[in-house]
């Protein structure tokens, strides 16, 4: 019996964890699977050919141990055969010569042209992302190593930054699948109050603090049009954006919900009123621009290279907001509203 072995462990939240959960439900039924899982087992579906093996914990210095050694070690105490080795955290695996690797990327970090101050606390992971994550993407590479990407930009930037040669990176959209409970919304939005919906985790690229102060512009420039709207964040009143909220007096116009899973996710699109928001200014993709549009919101994005492509075939109604501050945000923010509940 020959295995498909897919590295995982650092796939734990977000973007990457959702990667992971959409890849599990396409796993073809007549293979074999074997997964390394970086969060428990009980957050996936039970398969007689899938074998979860939990690896928690498994970050930083131990992360880089287990792709050097782990893998290769497993592969031979359990004496077994492997077809391909899938990794959905960016780099390959070390000791497995001969076998296929596939390495879905998405680390845009380093393919962007925005640069971060590893001497700013807030700042210092993405410098890492930034600056020395690199060196872990070449040093794992190898000719049995080939890359999956979701979007044209991330190809082109890929092969350029780590000089691959374009027929080593492949394009491949993720999958959308949405189980029957979740259908799109009536085209005629009867709601009278507008919700502006930004699930994202709070990275200093989504630009969470942005809202608020244009938020705060608004206040200034056209205070009655804060009752016919709320911010929606999937984040708790701990975070530094209620703390910004607070400090503009203005946390009464938000929603911090806390983390809230997909589903959930999916039934906040199908309420009447709801739209989407998001300033972030460093995507591969953008996967909830993708939700957004199937379920018939109108969107608010940043106008950079990852929204364009993503959102090239939709029909939902895009507003590309050209310049990250508070005043333009408020001011398309304040356009948007007007147009809505007049």
């Amino acid at each position: 019996m020959e295995y498909t072995i897919v590295n995982a462990v650092a796939s734990k939240e977000g973007g990457a964890l959702t990667v992971l959960q959409s890849f599990i439900k396409e796993c073809n039924p007549n293979n074999s699977y074997i997964f390394f899982i970086g969060v428990s087992k009980e957050n996936f579906p039970a398969a007689s050919n899938i074998r979860y093996i939990e690896k928690i914990g498994v970050t930083g210095l131990k992360r880089f141990i287990w792709d050097c050694l782990g893998v290769s070690r497993f592969i031979k105490s359990e004496n077994i055969s492997v077809y391909e080795i899938i990794s959905l955290q960016n780099t390959g695996v070390k000791g497995v010569k001969g076998v296929k690797q596939s390495v879905y990327y998405h680390q845009a970090i380093p393919l962007t042209n925005i640069h971060w101050n590893p001497f700013k606390k807030g700042e210092r992971q993405l410098a890492f992302y930034k600056y020395i994550y690199p060196f872990f993407v070449k040093f794992f590479d190898s000719p049995d190593v080939s890359y999956i990407v979701q979007a044209s930009w991330v190809k082109n930037a890929l092969s350029s930054y780590f000089k691959f040669n374009q027929t080593k990176v492949f394009i491949e959209k993720p999958l959308f699948k949405l189980d029957e409970l979740f259908v799109k919304k009536s085209t005629t939005d009867l709601s009278k109050h507008l919700y502006l919906f930004y699930p994202a985790s709070e990275y200093l690229y989504k630009n969470h603090h942005l809202l608020i102060e244009a938020l705060n512009y608004i206040k200034k420039i056209e205070p009655t049009l804060l009752d016919a709207f709320t911010f929606l964040f999937t984040l708790d009143e701990d975070s530094y954006t209620y703390q910004k909220a607070q400090f503009y007096e203005v946390a009464e116009y938000c929603d911090f919900l806390g983390f809230i899973d997909r589903d959930e996710v999916f039934s906040i699109y199908q309420k009447e009123g709801v739209h989407l928001i998001f300033p972030s200014v460093i995507e591969t993709l953008g996967l909830p621009l993708l939700e957004a549009s199937y379920f018939g919101c109108d969107i608010l994005v940043s106008d950079l290279p990852y929204s364009r492509e993503t959102l090239i075939n939709s029909s939902a109604a895009v507003r590309y907001v050209k310049n990250n501050t508070p005043q333009c945000w408020g001011e398309e923010l304040i356009s948007f509203i007007k147009a809505k509940i007049n």
